[in-house]
């Protein structure tokens, strides 16, 4: 999850190992960190969040009870407390992986105004409408396979499978903003303070809309980021979440990019100002290339579902490290 209010920035790690790590935190407009907040459960897994300058939304997938929850978090507090627990229906994870029959579930958007919450379930075609004080769902609302989510001018503006809505804050639609055929699988939305908007699912773009759905630009890398190959600032890869930063001065996104996890942030005109990478962990140490000293050696660790390798270019004298390349593979191509 990433988001934002009037001078922050929240950005969220998927998941942890262990709830006593945060992965939760809290930036100014630059990305230096102001404050980390913890989670709740060991293998929570994150999933979307919303704030404004007086809480944190985040929404959790609890495991162990099988069900989805939403947290609250007052600022300036580490530690936040459970809201609302949402119903969800029994979900397996699918495809030929090792994973497959495991429970899962998703909350997939989520949205505040002054006295609501707002947050999507995609698998149930659910949109919850919830009390701040009480966490107390005041409505259920079925609308066909709903992302994410934003208030806007007044109401809610949702992407519904291919297509983005306006909704009355009481979830009636309105009308439809933009119709099929023009975004494909779009999961991520952040909406500007006169209601225009950027969605993901551009064919690796972001599009960026005004506020009645008319197409204006397009940003980032025509095509995105190859799945596999070396490393391109420019391009988009699986684009998980999006917001527009204090003072709608710029796009924060968060995507893998050909296999790289990364937090950016663009100015409104596409040009990539910053980028942010963790390395990740795993369970044996890479290893310098003897051929060439100046690229780190990371294969899958014994958990990932499919064999692959990536680089990171290293520079000694700087002693800083950048994504080089990734290599994915499939076990029925090789």
């Amino acid at each position: 999850a990433i988001c934002s209010n009037s001078d922050s920035v929240m950005m969220v790690w998927g998941c942890v190992e262990d709830n006593q790590i945060t992965g939760i935190q809290q930036m100014d407009s630059e990305g230096n960190i102001k404050m980390r907040y913890f989670s709740f459960y060991p293998w929570d897994t994150r999933l979307a969040g919303a704030m404004d300058d007086q809480n944190f939304y985040l929404g959790i997938m609890n495991a162990g009870k099988k069900q989805v929850e939403i947290a609250v978090y007052e600022f300036g507090k580490p530690r936040g407390k459970i809201l609302v627990a949402l119903p969800t229906k029994p979900h397996e994870e699918g495809g030929d992986t090792r994973w497959h029959g495991r429970f899962t579930a998703s909350i997939d958007g989520m949205a505040l105004n002054a006295d609501t919450v707002f947050a999507t379930i995609t698998a149930d075609d659910a949109l919850f409408i919830i009390d701040r004080a009480t966490g107390k769902i005041r409505k259920q609302v079925t609308i066909s396979s709903p992302r994410d989510v934003k208030v806007s001018n007044g109401g809610l503006i949702l992407q519904s499978g291919n297509k983005i809505l306006r909704l009355k804050l009481t979830g009636e639609v309105e009308k439809t903003l933009v119709n099929d055929g023009v975004l494909t699988d779009p999961k991520a939305l952040a909406v500007d303070s006169k209601g225009n908007f950027y969605s993901s699912g551009a064919k690796g773009q972001i599009a960026f809309f005004s506020a009645d759905g008319k197409l204006i630009s397009k940003i980032g890398k025509a095509s995105g980021s190859a799945k596999t190959g070396r490393y391109d600032s420019n391009g988009f890869g699986n684009i998980m979440a999006m917001t527009l930063g204090p003072k709608d001065d710029s796009l924060w996104v968060q995507d893998v990019n050909t296999g790289f996890p990364r937090t950016s942030r663009w100015s409104l005109d596409g040009k990539l100002k910053q980028e942010w990478f963790t390395f990740k962990l795993d369970l044996h140490a890479p290893k310098i290339n003897p051929a060439n000293p100046n690229e780190l050696l990371v294969t899958n660790c014994a958990f990932a579902d499919e064999p692959s390798i990536k680089a990171y270019e290293l520079d000694w004298n700087k002693k800083t490290w950048r994504p080089g390349w990734f290599y994915d593979n499939t076990w029925d191509d090789m």
